[in-house]
């Protein structure tokens, strides 16, 4: 009985080794582009006393790299905290600034991400008009 469940181990483990690196395959054969699209949002959130938010939106896909420019955020009405030094952001889409970055992308469950530096990573942006808390110091 133990060496079935071992054989039995064996074929499950090499099932899920074969699935796993056909999703690998599938990423490298081009299908970013279901993942990655023209127009998409992504932010980062970084800071050491204070929370800072960036947006960024892509404006070019190539396989897995995306290039991205910077865009502006504005404040979501009301969502002040009541000591003054926070609030709830949102993108502002297409009000671009700054230079484009052009970054490779890590793809894993249906979703993209990446870093722009050493504290900076990107993440896809789905808050919606909630937005993202953000904080600072007078």
């Amino acid at each position: 009985k133990k060496e079935q469940q071992k054989a039995r181990n064996k074929v499950l483990t090499e099932k899920y080794k074969i699935q796993k690196n056909k999703k690998k395959e599938q990423l490298k054969k081009g299908l970013e582009s279901d993942i990655l699209k023209v127009g998409d949002i992504y932010y980062s959130s970084w800071g050491y006393e204070q929370t800072n938010i960036d947006f960024y939106q892509i404006i070019e896909v190539k396989g897995q790299y995306a290039t991205f420019q910077e865009i502006c955020s504005k404040d979501v009405e009301g969502s002040y905290y009541s000591h003054g030094m926070a609030c709830m952001v949102v993108p502002i889409k297409d009000s671009f600034h700054g230079e484009p970055i052009k970054k490779k992308m890590k793809f894993s469950d249906n979703s993209a991400s990446c870093s722009l530096s050493s504290f900076q990573y990107l993440s896809y942006y789905t808050h919606g008009s909630k937005g993202l808390y953000k904080s600072w110091y007078n």
